[in-house]
């Protein structure tokens, strides 16, 4: 049975990192209102809320942070490279500027 209650849109480009440690996370996969999924380097452990930031370069005036608190939701080792993660992550916290920064991430990397 389907759980996600958010369409998901496939991104491309886009690089995650740490907000404290400026420590590259991984790439974006896909993106919805209510969380992404991250290929990543680094592994957390599920329930874990991290503070991360998405580096926004095609903004109108130069590059804009995306940062948000993540909550780890699942995490699996991937196959292929068992130093890499797929990760599912939720936004733990979505006020309304937030959302708009989602909307602009799938307007402008979304793959078409």
């Amino acid at each position: 049975m389907e759980r996600r209650r958010h369409e998901r849109f496939t991104v491309v480009d886009l690089l995650i990192y740490e907000q404290e440690t400026k420590k590259p996370v991984g790439k974006v996969v896909n993106i919805s209102a209510s969380g992404l999924l991250v290929i990543a380097t680094t592994r957390y452990e599920v329930g874990q809320r991290v503070n991360f930031v998405i580096p926004f370069r095609q903004a109108i005036q130069g590059i804009v942070n995306f940062e948000f608190k993540g909550e780890i939701k699942w995490l699996n080792a991937s196959e292929g490279n068992p130093t890499n993660f797929s990760i599912g992550m939720a936004f733990a916290e979505n006020p309304e500027l937030q959302t708009m920064f989602i909307q602009q991430l799938v307007n402008i990397y979304g793959a078409t």
